[in-house]
């Protein structure tokens, strides 16, 4: 707890008037359904973020630090470090759970395994 209250006063130091409004930016993003995401590194840093019936084109590192309950056809690259909530998808190329800075409890559930 300490360290993440820490890592918080260090990002309010740091942080550009870039950086500030992209992250104010995935604030406003709260609900998709039947929508596609596309690129690296999407939908980090969310919260409350809930996804419905989307797919992930072309998506690696994706969710990290996020709180996200998601249910995703197809397939992710790559899922690095989601904080909580649920991911559901049909296929995952890799799940990175590593050099996190804050306790991730996200669960992660692969469709096909389900079965």
């Amino acid at each position: 707890m300490e360290a993440k209250n820490e890592y918080r006063k260090y990002q309010v130091k740091t942080i550009s008037p870039v950086e500030k409004a992209y992250l104010e930016t995935l604030k406003e993003i709260s609900n998709k359904i039947d929508d596609k995401v596309i690129g690296t590194q999407p939908l980090c840093y969310c919260e409350e973020l809930t996804l419905i019936n989307c797919e992930m084109i072309d998506t690696d590192l994706a969710f990290e630090y996020s709180e996200v309950n998601a249910d995703i056809k197809g397939h992710i690259d790559s899922i690095k470090n989601p904080k909580s909530g649920k991911i559901k998808v049909d296929r995952v190329g890799e799940v990175i759970k590593e050099g996190s800075i804050m306790e991730d409890t996200c669960e992660i559930v692969i469709k096909s395994e389900e079965d």
